[in-house]
């Protein structure tokens, strides 16, 4: 695998590599390479044990760097980072307080309206039967001609049903 070719006196070695072009290299570092990849495949096949390796060295520090606050990238929040946050947070906070309490406002608004609104139909048909009852007093009028009066006036709605 080893294409030796004069370049200056000098000749260098191919060290096969996954892209296209052969890479070439010094010939006096070419055993060496050799050597080296010899000794990392060997290192590797040790080194592949079945017990889980711990990723960090001291539980204590590990422990504090998992309650520490993190960024949306995951690394450490500085200290004044951590109190803009703080103070977004708070500000917020605030502002759904005063959304809360608006929501309660206008509700409370509009039942006193519903409420005012009902009262007004409340005496408007109050005023509209005693009107109708006035009207049949005044006329004195017969007991059948009263009664048709009467149901003249529930067919329009105006008087409700007397319960008997």
């Amino acid at each position: 695998m080893a294409a030796a070719a004069a370049v200056g006196g000098a000749s260098a070695g191919v060290v096969q590599n996954t892209g296209e072009e052969p890479l070439y290299v010094n010939a006096k570092q070419y055993h060496r390479i050799l050597k080296r990849r010899e000794a990392r495949t060997k290192w590797e096949a040790y080194n592949k044990n079945p017990k889980k390796v711990k990723g960090y060295l001291h539980e204590s520090r590990h422990k504090h760097a998992m309650k520490r606050p993190r960024g949306p990238g995951g690394r450490f929040l500085s200290s004044k980072e951590l109190a803009d946050m703080a103070l977004q947070k708070q500000q917020q906070e605030q502002q759904q307080q005063t959304q809360a309490q608006q929501q309660n406002q206008t509700q409370q608004t509009v039942s006193q309206v519903q409420q005012q609104v009902q009262q007004q139909i409340n005496a408007q048909n109050l005023n509209q039967n005693l009107n109708v009852i006035n009207t049949a007093n005044v006329q004195q009028v017969n007991p059948q001609t009263a009664s048709q009066l009467s149901q003249q006036l529930l067919n329009q709605g105006v008087m409700q049903q007397p319960t008997q």
